[in-house]
């Protein structure tokens, strides 16, 4: 077993683990680019058991069905001794793992990834509406440390900390007396031809502004602008609200998948 701070040095790993992850490709893209997170590899020349911790995330590589090497599991156990941990299972037996040795400790949150192959600019731009009085959507450039601290404490601060937003991501956000209260961005930095779609309306202590098609309005703005920088957007929804909004939007949902939660352990 192996210990990495980075696998920069390890193009093939690299080029195999981004291969591998049929689910959270781009989160996985964003840490391995920006290298936010350790490797525990079983063998670092032909590696077929692999996870990447990014906190609180992990991502399990490799078929586990036989059983994985003790000193993997114990640095799995140590990991998970520390932290809450949620988990995305790049192999379908690694869930088998979890319940088999976690049992009632896993909580399961089922979630949907969309096709965008379908999206079309008319479809969308036909959802455009003009938004009630006193409130605006305004591009994103470089968000102000007042008005856009939503969106900072959100997200830019943790995932645009190495690749500034202004450079590397844009976005729309709603505001309301001059405060943002709602946002649709690229959810990391865009180092390829896919941006992740992030949307939300309010902080979950105060939902005030939801349920008015603010979310709609933001995303209509966002998918006609990044199509017509012919990115495809990406949209893994983790409940409801997310899927019908995707399907009202043009996506088609295309797998059905799960992520996987545990406190931590004993």
């Amino acid at each position: 077993m192996k210990k990495l701070a980075s696998i920069k040095n390890y193009p093939s790993l690299k080029e195999k683990i981004l291969k591998d992850s049929a689910y959270f490709y781009l989160t996985v893209l964003h840490v391995v680019e920006d290298e936010k997170t350790g490797f525990i590899v079983d063998d670092i020349k032909n590696p077929k058991i692999f996870f990447i911790d990014y906190h609180p995330f992990i991502a399990f590589y490799g078929d586990v069905s036989n059983g994985i090497p003790a000193d993997v599991m114990n640095a799995l156990n140590d990991r998970m001794r520390n932290d809450r941990t949620f988990i995305v299972c790049q192999h379908p037996s690694w869930e088998n793992f979890l319940k088999v040795n976690f049992g009632e400790k896993v909580m399961t949150f089922p979630r949907v990834l969309f096709d965008s192959s379908k999206l079309s600019l008319n479809h969308i731009n036909s959802l455009k509406k003009e938004l009630p009085t006193g409130y605006e959507i305004l591009p994103l450039t470089k968000p102000d440390p007042v008005r856009d601290e939503m969106i900072i404490l959100d997200l830019t601060s943790k995932f645009f900390d190495k690749k500034d937003f202004s450079e590397y991501g844009f976005g729309y956000g709603l505001y309301c007396d001059n405060k943002m209260i709602g946002f649709c961005c690229s959810n990391f930095p865009i180092v390829c031809d896919e941006v992740e779609v992030y949307v939300r309306v309010d902080f979950n202590d105060d939902p005030s502004h939801r349920n008015k098609g603010f979310a709609t309005q933001l995303a209509v703005r966002f998918l006609a602008e990044a199509l017509k920088r012919n990115l495809t957007p990406i949209w893994d929804a983790a409940n409801d609200i997310s899927c019908k909004l995707a399907e009202k939007l043009g996506f088609v949902a295309d797998k059905k998948w799960a992520m996987y939660y545990i406190d931590k352990i004993d």
